[in-house]
């Protein structure tokens, strides 16, 4: 029998990551919008800027030590950390932060 007959290949169970912003605005300064009184803003787009430069099979290679649900959660945590590092953060009172601290991450 050849060998890849009788192969049994890793199983995943997580094969889901749904990274979410909450804030209500969060969808017209990722793609950008233009104002009521006509003022365009660009996109300031974080998840960009947040996988350029991300090695991200090289991060899955390294976390693949004992399951590839390990290694798929490693390497969407990193992913995510990423994106929090680049999510605009405005600079005055209102909303200061917000955009940030309403990023979440879940699996399935």
């Amino acid at each position: 029998m050849p060998i890849w007959k009788a192969w049994n290949p890793p199983r995943m169970t997580i094969t889901t990551a749904t990274f979410y912003w909450g804030a209500p605005y969060a969808y017209y300064v990722h793609e950008g919008h233009t104002t009521r009184s006509g003022t365009t803003v660009p996109p300031n787009r974080w998840t960009d800027r947040g996988l350029a430069g991300s090695n991200l099979p090289s991060v899955f290679a390294k976390s693949y030590k004992t399951t590839l649900d390990a290694a798929f959660v490693a390497t969407c945590t990193f992913l995510n950390q990423r994106f929090l590092e680049e999510v605009p953060v405005r600079t005055g009172a209102k909303n200061s932060g917000e955009l940030k601290d309403s990023q979440t991450l879940t699996f399935s």
